[in-house]
């Protein structure tokens, strides 16, 4: 019954968890204070690749397709805070590591053809990674009208992603409802925080 407050349920057509009225937030903006003290930065670039990174089958790479420069510094930034090396080609910035390639490829899903949030007993501390990385990949900050409050929109067609978003996104801090549930991988659907 621990995690009875994260069990979602369906109020007009969006999907909320019982842990919001517990958790709900003031004011979000994209980092508060209490999530970035409490961020594990491996959790974190593995987030982002799950947003924006690339499939492949390099043992010792990862690689991302940005054009955003405002998301290529963010990748530097995050590979110099964990010594990695990284170069940039064309459009890609890979990221150079011992095993790197082999341990974030367990999070692509070969049969569905989209990355996946493995199912295991994550921290704190990589919970609030993982979506740390995530919202910086594919998320947007909107303001509610007439409330003067901000809201973030993360976006995704993975099943396994909006899920494990709806019941752990709670547990650091986050009030969740998305537009879900996604019957099947592909299927874009809109999780909304505060």
């Amino acid at each position: 019954e621990l995690f009875k407050c994260n069990t979602p349920y369906i109020h007009n057509s969006y999907v909320y968890t019982y842990g919001e009225r517990q958790f709900k937030t003031a004011n979000c903006c994209h980092y508060n204070n209490f999530i970035d003290s409490m961020i594990d930065k491996w959790s974190e670039l593995l987030g982002f690749w799950i947003g924006d990174g690339c499939h492949n089958a390099f043992k010792n790479q990862i690689i991302f397709h940005l054009h955003k420069l405002d998301k290529i510094n963010y990748i530097h930034d995050l590979a110099e805070s964990l010594n990695i090396t990284y170069e940039d080609v064309n459009d890609y910035v890979k990221l150079n590591f011992e095993g790197i390639g082999e341990t974030f490829n367990k999070y692509y899903n070969g049969v569905t053809h989209n990355k996946q949030i493995i199912n295991k007993n994550y921290s704190l501390k990589e919970i609030a990674g993982i979506i740390k990385g995530l919202l910086y990949s594919d998320s947007d900050i909107r303001t509610t009208k007439n409330r003067n409050t901000n809201t973030i929109r993360y976006s995704t067609t993975s099943k396994s992603v909006y899920d494990w978003i709806m019941s752990n996104a709670p547990l650091v801090g986050y009030s969740v409802n998305g537009t879900g549930p996604i019957i099947r991988d592909g299927n874009r659907s809109d999780i909304y925080t505060s």
